[in-house]
């Protein structure tokens, strides 16, 4: 299992966090907003609950963008670096970290993909993971996916 916390931050360092319990859920996210902020195929999402989440160092930027089904996402990053770090839907109570500046992410694998209508057609998928073509409305399905693969893991 992973130590917590868990700790990542931004390109430039100038950022950093701690994610102090085990997350809610892992995705790969094949949007086109994803790849435009990851200048990749795909961006990686660590659901995690807002009260485990803390800035340890620095202040982040938020630009805030239309979402699909929330109509609005707040979106942190390094005013220095430009790195995104995380996203969070004003008023929810869990954010989406930017799984690809956590510092030891090897243990950690994505139990969904979602957006896949805009994935590249390069991309490979591994067999046992869900699939969405869109965004889920509910992430009750991938959260339990997690606790599975996770060995019934809860939040401390």
């Amino acid at each position: 299992m992973t130590d917590f916390p868990l700790t990542g931050g931004c390109q430039c360092g100038a950022l950093r966090y701690e994610v102090a319990s085990e997350p809610l859920g892992f995705a790969a996210c094949h949007c086109t907003e994803c790849q435009r902020q990851s200048m990749s195929a795909h961006g990686l999402s660590l659901y995690v609950d807002a009260a485990v989440f803390t800035l340890i160092k620095g202040t982040p930027q938020i630009w805030s963008r239309v979402a699909a089904l929330s109509g609005k996402m707040d979106c942190a990053f390094c005013s220095t670096c430009g790195a995104r770090v995380f996203h969070r839907i004003p008023g929810d109570s869990v954010i989406s970290v930017k799984a690809g500046g956590i510092d030891n992410l090897q243990e950690l694998q994505p139990v969904a993909h979602i957006w896949l209508h805009s994935a590249r057609a390069f991309t490979a998928l591994p067999p046992d993971v869900l699939r969405y073509d869109e965004e889920p409305e509910d992430f009750t399905e991938i959260f339990e996916a997690w606790r599975t693969r996770r060995g019934g893991a809860t939040r401390q």
